[in-house]
């Protein structure tokens, strides 16, 4: 066990993304009891050693505490109760929105100066390697003001984003190697996400409010973006089944075509209202002839 935790930690240095999935899959033997306590106490001591070290600052040590200890816990302990796997990913999911907003408003003015220090120095070594260059350096220089900016504005909304993509591939994982399998094709979002997504929209209106709500859209795109793969699952899962490869080229242009992941997450969206799978009948079908 001691050697899961210290490669959970590390990897979750790196990039709390990969910590956990890799918690959530190499793992995932330590999450029942009588280890599951064991092993987050195992995670949090070492991670204080890395702290008071001075190897990581208290921004990285919040991140990691909440983002992978707290989220992969949550998750495997409403796992255990409920046996439905989008519950737990939207239960962590939930926990994670709430510490961004905690996250920005108690280390915000840290983050924006360490990130600031980050870029002054790269843009510093990019002038003196790139000083007989003037047209490719102004372009650089462009670019990477364009993406400080997205990281300083968005930083909370892609903070909920990762972890719950994170937190979904990590369900699918599991749930190859479980016996409890995930019932993927028939993913149905609550309602109230709908509920959600008004004020989100409503607040992306008015200038003042604008970047809160790219912030509020960006934590509720992966939700609708699972509803909308699962739709996909239902009616061409078998042909991905067959041929790996479309799985492939699938897997491909979601990560590398961000049209179709707005297309995707649409298609989850009106699925909500419009039920394209007819699962509500299903289910109501199912409860009057249960055999």
């Amino acid at each position: 066990m001691i050697v899961i935790v210290f490669f959970s930690v590390l990897i979750s240095l790196i990039s709390p993304f990969w910590g956990l999935i890799f918690i959530m899959t190499v793992g995932v033997k330590y999450q029942y009891q009588p280890y599951r306590i064991r092993f987050y106490t195992a995670m949090i001591f070492v991670l204080l050693l890395f702290l008071l070290g001075r190897i990581i600052n208290i921004i990285s040590f919040s991140d990691i505490l909440v983002g992978v200890i707290l989220s992969a816990f949550v998750f495997f302990m409403v796992f255990s109760r409920t046996l439905e796997y989008l519950r737990a990913i939207l239960t962590a999911g939930f926990i994670n929105l709430v510490y961004s907003a905690l996250r920005q408003a108690a280390f915000g003015k840290l983050f924006l100066e360490n990130i600031n220090q980050i870029f002054d120095l790269y843009l510093e070594t990019l002038r003196e390697t790139t000083a007989d260059n003037i047209n490719r350096l102004a372009f650089i220089q462009e670019a990477v003001e364009s993406v400080r900016d997205i990281i300083t504005n968005f930083f909370p909304g892609i903070w909920v984003f990762t972890i719950i993509v994170a937190l979904y591939l990590g369900a699918l994982l599991l749930s190859r190697r479980s016996q409890m399998k995930w019932k993927h094709k028939y993913i149905r979002l609550p309602f109230f996400l709908i509920y959600l997504l008004l004020p989100v929209l409503v607040l992306m209106l008015f200038p003042a409010t604008r970047i809160a709500g790219f912030n509020g859209a960006l934590m509720l795109l992966p939700v609708f973006l699972i509803q909308g793969i699962s739709l996909i699952d239902f009616y061409w899962g078998a042909y991905f089944h067959r041929t790996r490869l479309l799985l492939i080229v699938f897997v491909l242009a979601l990560v590398f075509n961000p049209y179709l992941v707005l297309l995707l997450t649409l298609f989850g969206l009106f699925d909500i209202w419009f039920d394209f799978r007819k699962i509500n009948k299903r289910e109501e079908i199912d409860e009057n002839h249960p055999d």
